[in-house]
């Protein structure tokens, strides 16, 4: 008996050796097999939805055919050659003709003899470095517009999100995937979100929630993520594409030291893309095995497949990484793609976060793309509380995802390297770019209008009313002016009491869109009486009276 216990457990300690010692890796196939007859590319065009099939057809030319290479599966005998050396695929991705695998050195060597095999890489893994949030520095402007945003109008302002949402640009039709750690969609601020489809790529279901297998935080991250691209609760959060619809996919497994799996990500892209996803937005950096050198636009496989996604359509966003105070420096996979859309972060004075991941490239190029409020953030964690200290590119990404939803609303017909070029020529540096800001921050206004007229400005520009009145401040807090301009116009708003005494003055330096509101909350509650405003918009000026009336609290 005794025997049999020593050797019960040297078998034990082999196996937990020989697992610790495997890797996970990409097998690379040479090749797709034989060529492809008309019947067999009809039957590979067959397997994308129809939305693909329509925005694929923005970036494809006249006369051509709206799938390649890239878009068959890889060839079935390669496959089942790998499990006469009993390996098991992990993800198989048609884009990369490649499989993901966990393999021991020994059986790593013999494949490397193989024929059929082009070359062999580790998987990279990911991590998502946390980032201490610091103190709020300035106050809210005085502009509002058609909702109450609450917090959130800092972040939102910064990159004139509310002017857009006059518009009527809120991202409706456009369909977004996410891809991240989870998400708690059963909140408040996630009630009317249109969510098309769901998949688990960690254990292969459609669950994204929480499941039995995971720690009780592996929803965090992805859930207020969402919120800063489609939550909306009045008075706290109001993102800019709540309209939008989405893919959501579970591609972070939090478990484990490192956080994220390449394959799992890119498996996720070509599931979105064959569903017809415009935007993919991802806010993680892969960064394991690799050297900075490394980050050169071309050696991750994730960023091959983020490349990819865009040549295919796809507007594909990723955070810059938080790497800015460390050894690392640079942006991380996906973002070093030529065609991805990196993002930094700023704080709300538009001044960079510290832990911002700069430039260049390995291969020199300038990254970040652009940049939006990444400090200091209001979202909503999966607890369902509202908080306003989430900080990291990981919550810069997604309001710029969210913008690009509001151009593609705007504009459809957009190829994704329209859609960067919108957002990089109308940034605040764009002539003037660098590797710590990019082109800039972004303005989402400017951005919809460079492709021409967005339809929604009001037939005229002019003064519509004050409300409400009579003003009670301790009740209603602020006295707010409506105006509707139908083309950007300075407003300048005075507010004198009876006697003609100047006791505020209010004024925005540039107002466009219907239902424009300005406010004035008195820094000292007025005497009850008559005021009396004059509102300048350009050249016209209105006038008129309202009551204020103190009420006890």
């Amino acid at each position: 008996m005794k025997n049999y216990l020593v050797s019960f457990c040297l078998l034990l300690i082999a196996g937990a050796t020989a697992v610790s010692a495997s890797e996970k890796v990409w097998i690379f196939f040479e090749d797709k097999g034989p060529a492809l007859k008309k019947s067999g590319w009809t039957r590979v065009a067959a397997e994308l939805s129809e939305r693909a099939k329509s925005r694929r057809a923005k970036v494809t030319p006249t006369g051509r055919r709206l799938v390649d290479q890239t878009d068959r599966p890889v060839y079935q005998p390669y496959l089942n050659k790998l499990t006469e050396f009993d390996i098991q695929p992990v993800v198989v991705s048609r884009w990369l003709n490649a499989a993901s695998v966990r393999v021991s050195p020994e059986q790593k060597q013999k494949l490397l003899s193989e024929t059929f095999i082009s070359h062999i890489q580790p998987v990279l893994r990911g991590r998502r470095k946390p980032v201490a949030a610091k103190p709020l520095s300035k106050s809210l402007k005085s502009m509002r517009t058609l909702y109450e945003y609450g917090p959130s109008l800092t972040q939102n302002e910064l990159i004139n999100v509310p002017e857009t949402h006059t518009l009527g640009l809120t991202g409706k039709d456009v369909l977004i995937g996410v891809f991240d750690s989870g998400f708690k969609t059963d909140l408040p601020v996630f009630e009317h979100l249109n969510i098309v489809d769901t998949r688990d790529f960690i254990y292969g279901d459609n669950i994204v929630e929480n499941e039995s297998v995971d720690v009780s935080s592996q929803h965090n991250h992805g859930t207020s993520v969402l919120s800063l691209i489609g939550g909306f609760h009045e008075n706290w959060l109001i993102a800019p594409a709540f309209e939008a619809s989405f893919l959501l996919a579970k591609t972070e497994d939090i478990k484990s030291e490192t956080e994220v799996e390449e394959d799992f990500w890119i498996a996720a892209a070509e599931w979105a893309e064959q569903q017809g996803a415009d935007i993919i937005t991802t806010s993680l950096g892969y960064i394991d095995w690799y050297e900075p050198s490394d980050a050169d636009g071309d050696t991750a496989p994730i960023t091959r497949a983020a490349d990819l996604a865009v040549k295919k359509g796809i507007v594909v966003i990723a955070s810059a990484g938080n790497e800015g105070n460390d050894p690392w420096t640079i942006v991380t996979p996906p973002a070093d793609g030529d065609s991805v859309i990196a993002v930094g972060a700023v704080d709300l004075n538009g001044m960079i976060a510290g832990f911002s991941s700069r430039g260049p490239t390995a291969d020199g190029r300038i990254k970040p793309d652009v940049v939006a409020m990444g400090s200091n953030c209001t979202l909503v964690r999966a607890s369902g509380a509202y908080s306003n200290n989430g900080s990291g590119t990981s919550y810069a990404a997604p309001q710029v995802a969210a913008a690009v939803a509001l151009i593609l609303q705007a504009h459809p017909e957009l190829t994704p390297m329209q859609v960067r070029q919108a957002l990089v020529t109308t940034a605040d540096r764009f002539t003037r770019p660098d590797n710590i800001y990019g082109f800039g921050l972004i303005d989402v206004l400017k951005a919809v209008k460079a492709f021409g007229p967005v339809a929604g400005l009001p037939d005229t520009t002019s003064f519509v009313s004050q409300y409400p009145n009579p003003f009670y401040p301790f009740q209603h807090g602020s006295a707010k002016f409506m105006i509707d301009a139908k083309s950007q116009i300075p407003v300048t708003i005075d507010i004198h009491n009876i006697l003609g005494q100047k006791i505020a003055s209010l004024h925005e330096p540039g107002v466009l869109g219907a239902g424009q509101v300005l406010m004035w909350t008195p820094e000292r509650t007025p005497a009850n009486g008559i005021y009396i405003y004059r509102v300048k918009l350009g050249d016209q000026t209105s006038t008129g009276k309202f009551t204020v009336l103190r009420k006890q609290r």
